[in-house]
């Protein structure tokens, strides 16, 4: 029995099914393999084996508890009373490291990842290493042009497979439980960074230009403040450099007489300017 389903559940490994679905799958098989754990236990006493039979009693109640559980956050919109799996989760150490970069934006491991995936991760290009002191946080403005340019962008990503976090790949019922408990739910829960971005410095304006790669970047919104400085005070007195771009938020999840609908809302931009002062012969010539 227990190698029956081992083997069902390497024949799952082959194929790339949503945390949703394979979760529901995982929970059958862990529930119809825990009853042949009481199957044991029956048998334990049947011989004679008290002492057996008792820790598998014991095991198979305490994995029921947890199957039970799962059956109901999989396959209904209900919420478990008595859940410990918190406590126990927090008493382990927390979160998998895999759930805590795509918490804070960041892939996880690669070698978790397919092969194409991989090859697209690597071929994102980097801005370079800045030192912490130099970067600050930068106020950035997105006008009607530049926000259709950066919805084209983010649905360029989507179809590139580079952006695989699109409402955290949820279906509605998860998603309709999240509502339920006052949690907001975009289409990008954490920021996601840019393949390609740059600065564009113009007469009355620092535009932000971003896309796939350079050959497609297209303006994307403009610079506001740099750190505690206007635009054009920053610019006068620093060489900028735009070192991290990330997007954000966008469209959202509402619940709506009981039903999940999705309505527009606009994807915003998190930015760190790297600076460095100005030459005074450069200061003299601006």
């Amino acid at each position: 029995m227990l190698s029956l389903l081992d083997t069902i559940n390497h024949f799952l490994g082959y194929f790339n099914i949503n945390n949703k679905p394979r979760n529901r799958i995982y929970t059958i098989i862990a529930t119809v393999g825990n009853f042949y754990l009481l199957y044991l236990s029956i048998e334990a006493f049947r011989y004679q084996r008290f002492l057996r039979g008792s820790i598998y009693v014991l095991i198979f109640l305490v994995l029921l508890y947890f199957s039970v559980l799962n059956i109901i956050y999989y396959f209904t919109n209900k919420k478990a009373k008595f859940d410990i799996s918190p406590k126990i989760e927090k008493l382990l150490g927390g979160p998998p490291k895999e759930a805590l970069a795509q918490s804070n934006g960041q892939q996880p491991n690669n070698l978790a990842q397919p092969a194409h995936a991989q090859s697209q991760v690597h071929n994102i290009p980097t801005t370079g290493i800045f030192s912490e002191n130099s970067l600050v946080p930068a106020e950035i403005i997105i006008d009607d042009g530049e926000q259709a340019n950066l919805v084209e962008i983010v649905n360029v990503l989507k179809g590139q497979t580079i952006l695989a976090t699109h409402f955290n790949q949820d279906d509605d019922t998860a998603i309709q439980q999240q509502l339920q408990r006052n949690e907001t739910v975009m289409s990008l829960k954490s920021p996601l960074p840019i393949p390609f971005f740059d600065l564009q410095i113009q007469a009355d304006s620092v535009e932000i230009l971003a896309g796939l790669n350079a050959l497609t970047a297209k303006p994307v919104g403009h610079l506001a403040r740099v750190g505690l400085s206007s635009i054009d005070n920053a610019i006068q007195a620093y060489d900028l450099a735009l070192a991290n771009l990330q997007v954000s938020a966008g469209p959202q999840k509402v619940l709506n007489q009981a039903a999940v609908t999705e309505i527009p809302r606009p994807y915003k931009l998190q930015a760190q300017v790297a600076f460095k002062p100005k030459e005074r012969s450069q200061m003299s010539s601006n």
